[in-house]
């Protein structure tokens, strides 16, 4: 610059430096699992400002923790420096948060007999792993069968594609009882949906290999190999009188043993 009065002149400088603003950077997004927690670490200034504060544990530093966000949350970093320029710079990070991962066990708890095979089924996850891995014939998958002597709980572990995390139990209780087959000694077939038809109950049996009624002739008027099914009473197309009918019946175990049983039931009319 140059000054003048009259003849006289004098002149002087003054250097203007130029202070680019700070780069903001604030880190790359993340994915986390449900209840982790991830480090932020922002870059380009002295000094940063974080918002929100929701679940950071220091919003005015460069790397704080976001401490187990319940939902997927975007963090602005405001990022200034002390070489002169007082502009602020901002920018942004995703913390994406993965829902929590619902492994399911079992639709409840369950009960079995001594020596009875319990097919388990776990949900929820792509890959799985039961422990103990005590009496299951693979503890590695998500339907393994399970032959515990004594009742047990068993806790099944999940992860999903992302390496995520969840957990489940079922409690299984072992009963110890002679298996057996029980055919109740008489049985109305009226239709009034009480006692309709004659069946066996298996008490700790793996399977019914026949259930046969005979008349007093010596008939064969009913056979079924499937125990949830019963005589109603009908035979060749009639319905039966009242009359004692004698049944025969043969089972396995789950243990492979062979249980014969035979009686009498009273059909009422």
């Amino acid at each position: 610059v140059i000054g003048n009065i009259g003849k006289c002149q004098a002149q002087s400088e003054v250097t203007i430096k130029d202070i680019p603003p700070p780069t903001a950077f604030a880190g790359r997004d993340a994915t986390i699992c449900f209840g982790e927690t991830v480090q932020l670490f922002a870059s380009g200034g002295t000094s940063y400002s974080w918002t929100p504060a929701n679940f950071l544990s220091d919003k005015n530093i460069a790397n704080p923790f976001a401490q187990k966000p319940r939902g997927t949350m975007t963090y602005i970093v405001t990022v200034t420096d002390t070489l002169g320029c007082p502009k602020a710079i901002n920018d942004t990070i995703i913390v994406k948060v993965i829902p929590p991962l619902r492994v399911n066990a079992g639709p409840s708890d369950t009960n079995i007999v001594d020596g009875q095979p319990l097919f388990l089924r776990g949900t929820g996850a792509l890959n799985y792993t039961w422990s103990p891995r005590t009496w299951l014939s693979n503890a590695s998958i998500a339907n393994p069968v399970a032959t515990p002597p004594d009742s047990i709980q068993y806790i099944l572990t999940g992860t999903d594609i992302n390496g995520c995390v969840g957990t489940d139990s079922i409690n299984v209780t072992v009963f110890t009882i002679e298996p057996s087959m029980y055919v109740p000694t008489a049985f109305t077939p009226n239709d009034d949906g009480r006692n309709d038809v004659i069946r066996p109950v298996l008490i700790g049996m793996k399977s019914l290999t026949y259930f046969r009624v005979y008349n007093r002739f010596g008939e064969l008027v009913y056979i079924t190999s499937k125990f949830e099914e019963g005589w109603n009473g009908v035979f060749k197309g009639k319905p039966q009188d009242t009359a004692t009918f004698v049944w025969v019946a043969q089972g396995i175990t789950y243990k492979g043993d062979v249980i014969n049983k035979k009686g009498h039931v009273v059909l009422i009319r």
